[in-house]
């Protein structure tokens, strides 16, 4: 009877200091959790306090600052998440160098204690990894191994490979035939697989670029220059008393761009040679994609003939002549196109039709009567198809929001929401 008591004299005070250092850890640890965001929360603060005064709104850049916008605010989103993805990366590197090791260990020339310990890391690198996610409110556990995972995303690489071939032969066309890096930039490309998979196809070590905020910092880089440049083009203006759209910079004198440049970066308290090199420098949009329209060949088979072309600098305008098919033909069908080929004529299967529209041809005209086609796209993303027949000068004329431009509606609630995007 006389142990009972002394046992309980001495397992709770243990009990109760294993059970205080517990809390004190926790403790620590929530308040270093909590210095964490509240840096993390300082940090967003000054970003976005310098931003409100880097930007300036302008409603002819309406896209521009929409897209700087939500950059920003992705951005502002993935900065907690940013904390965690290094530690993830680290383990499945370390994994990666585990598995290089133990092949190493696996060579004949080894010896038998070595070939013991490869096998023995070998099969600790191949155990199945636990993961927990949270799918419409419920949590599962599945089992994962490296093997599965680079199975799982052996297409995505494929696709990616195949993106960066197409680059390539891009580049070619315009008389590029040889390049110096490889820039890894997005968080995914940290996956050992994808640094491995494009050594084995191009022969060169890629090199990562800031791959978790190159997008933020190029957009803000963008808008920075577009403040400038908006800037010096009314400080312009006004010296030359005229309105600002009638300024062409490339035609100022070199004394008045010079006192031009000189007044921006006095507004902005900026050094007047980054005012000179961002006013200078020139940033050129280009299309993501060709827009043609279907036309017949010579054989009378369907084609698509692209008037603006993939990789063509924005604002755009291309023309285009035609002929009727047939004598007394009554009226043309135009049909719009769009495709991801940098070739004048492309085949009608690989194509997605935009709109169409009908032209009415005067009547008793011969086949072969001229028609032209113009199409005009802007940096919105906006597409207009004017189409006339040139014997009486009938004509028709379309215009498109392309998917990947910004919609009216778009733009009508970017400048609802860039209002307070206003120098302070």
């Amino acid at each position: 009877m006389t142990d009972t008591p002394t046992q309980e004299s001495t397992t709770k005070p243990i009990s109760y200091k294993l059970k205080e250092s517990q809390d004190n850890s926790l403790n620590e640890s929530l308040v270093s959790i909590k210095e964490m965001f509240s840096s993390l929360e300082k940090s967003m603060s000054l970003l976005q306090k310098d931003f409100n005064t880097k930007i300036k709104y302008d409603k002819s850049k309406d896209t521009t600052i929409d897209s700087l916008h939500r950059e920003l605010q992705t951005y502002r989103e993935d900065l907690a998440f940013k904390f965690l993805r290094p530690l993830v990366l680290e383990f499945t590197r370390l994994s990666d160098q585990m598995r290089s090791l133990a092949a190493k260990y696996k060579e004949p020339s080894q010896s038998p204690e070595a070939s013991n310990f490869a096998e023995d890391l070998d099969n600790f690198i191949r155990e199945k990894k636990d993961i927990s996610f949270m799918h419409d409110m419920q949590r599962a556990r599945v089992s994962l191994t490296r093997e599965k995972f680079d199975e799982l995303t052996e297409h995505l690489l494929d696709t990616t490979i195949e993106k960066i071939k197409l680059a390539i032969a891009e580049a070619e066309k315009k008389g590029v035939t040889q390049f110096d890096k490889i820039l890894m930039v997005g968080g995914s490309t940290r996956m050992p697989q994808v640094s491995r998979r494009i050594q084995e196809e191009f022969g060169q070590e890629p090199q990562f670029c800031d791959p978790d905020e190159a997008v933020a910092k190029g957009a803000a880089v963008y808008g920075h220059h577009l403040m400038l440049g908006e800037e010096l083009v009314k400080v312009i203006a006004q010296k030359q008393g005229v309105a600002k759209e009638e300024v062409d910079t490339s035609n100022v004198d070199a004394n008045t761009l010079k006192e031009a440049q000189e007044e921006v970066a006095e507004i902005f308290a900026l050094p007047s040679d980054l005012v000179e090199k961002a006013t200078t420098t020139k940033i050129v949009n280009v299309t993501s994609r060709s827009f043609g329209v279907i036309s017949l060949n010579q054989k009378k088979d369907k084609i698509v003939r692209n008037l603006i072309l993939k990789n063509d600098s924005v604002p755009a305008s291309k023309i285009g002549n035609f002929g009727t098919a047939e004598d007394n033909q009554e009226n043309v069908l135009i049909e719009i196109v769009d495709n991801f080929s940098s070739d004048q004529v492309y085949e009608v299967e690989g194509s997605r039709k935009l709109g169409e529209a009908t032209l009415t041809i005067p009547s008793g005209l011969p086949a072969g009567a001229p028609i032209e086609i113009t199409y005009e796209i802007n940096e919105q993303g906006l597409l207009q198809m004017y189409a006339k027949e040139l014997t009486e000068g009938l004509n028709v004329q379309v215009t498109i929001e392309i998917e990947d431009g910004i919609s009216q509606k778009e733009l009508e609630e970017a400048k609802e929401r860039s209002k307070d995007l206003v120098m302070v």
